[in-house]
């Protein structure tokens, strides 16, 4: 699980409601998933989202990081993600054009990342735009962001909202993640694309249920496990991230959801007659399939209920 901390939140006076660092309630969320993921069993790790902030406040981001790992001691958590053998953390937001920072405001974040003495020496994942090779639509161009993508560890395109049906997934995989993954494995670089189960404008930006644009179906799940299948088959990746585990206001979310919600004037789109965890349900069985546990077939997988509980 990555427990995201926007950047502009955690390195604002007033950020997190709180003026005490320990008191504020970005916190208070960090901790209810360390001791969550102590308990059951589970990982986790940070991921800045540097959405919206400016050039000048990203070395902010430095003195949170060392709050984090100096006085809240994350990284003696044996429950905190390790991969090769290092702790990761991600940056959201790397490689867009528009923002106010560029590569020369991250470039010393993530040398900081890496190998400062005391708070460095982690694995470092970038969540960078779809088309960051190509530098096109939303990314920098490729030429600037070069020695960043070398920098770090793992790249992870994000697309959410990018495609809306099976067969634009199973082309993306095939067109733009292959190639990807290709790249970064010439350059020993993780690779790490993003599958999301629909999405939904209208929570977020008060879309009608008029515009095509607001709403991608799930289709009971066969929108998401196409994603699966193909980046796992065509494109060869070894490892996936799922977006996302409760976003709601994307209508992206995979958490456990009653299908008899308080409906007030907004559209609420329930899961019909699939059980409330369906989402959970496959994303685990995704999981087996990711890790070569039972091969990925086009086909949603069967679910095989026990008794008369809809919910095992």
């Amino acid at each position: 699980m990555f427990v995201q901390r926007f950047a502009t939140e955690v390195t604002s006076p007033s950020g997190g409601r709180a003026d005490n660092q320990e008191s504020r309630s970005v916190n208070r969320v960090l901790e209810h998933c360390r001791a969550g993921a102590e308990q059951h069993g589970r990982t986790y790790a940070v991921m800045y989202d540097l959405t919206s902030m400016s050039s000048a406040r990203i070395a902010a981001v430095k003195d949170d990081w060392r709050f984090l790992v100096k006085e809240m001691g994350i990284l003696k958590d044996a429950a905190y993600q390790k991969h090769s053998g290092r702790p990761v953390v991600a940056l959201w937001g790397v490689g867009f054009n528009r923002r106010d920072y560029g590569p020369d405001q991250i470039a010393p974040l993530l040398e900081f990342l890496k190998n400062d003495t005391e708070c460095g020496g982690m694995t470092v994942m970038l969540g960078t735009p779809t088309y960051w090779r190509a530098g096109d639509r939303d990314a920098g161009p490729f030429s600037e962001w070069k020695k960043i993508y070398l920098a770090a560890d793992i790249i992870s395109p994000w697309t959410v909202g990018r495609f809306g049906a099976t067969d634009a997934a199973q082309r993306y995989a095939a067109e733009i993640a292959k190639p990807d993954h290709e790249w970064c494995v010439a350059n020993k670089k993780d690779h790490m694309p993003v599958v999301f189960p629909g999405f939904s404008w209208s929570n977020l930006k008060k879309a009608t249920n008029e515009n095509p644009n607001a709403i991608i179906d799930r289709k009971g799940g066969r929108f998401l496990w196409s994603q699966y299948d193909a980046l796992v088959r065509t494109a060869g990746a070894t490892m996936v991230y799922q977006a996302m585990f409760d976003e709601l206001d994307e209508g992206t979310h995979i958490f456990k959801s009653t299908n008899n919600p308080p409906v007030g004037p907004s559209r609420f789109l329930t899961f019909g007659e699939l059980p409330t965890n369906h989402y959970l349900w496959l994303v685990g069985e995704a999981t087996r399939r990711v890790g070569g546990e039972l091969p990925f077939k086009p086909e949603l997988p069967i679910r095989k209920f026990m008794g008369s509980n809809s919910e095992q």
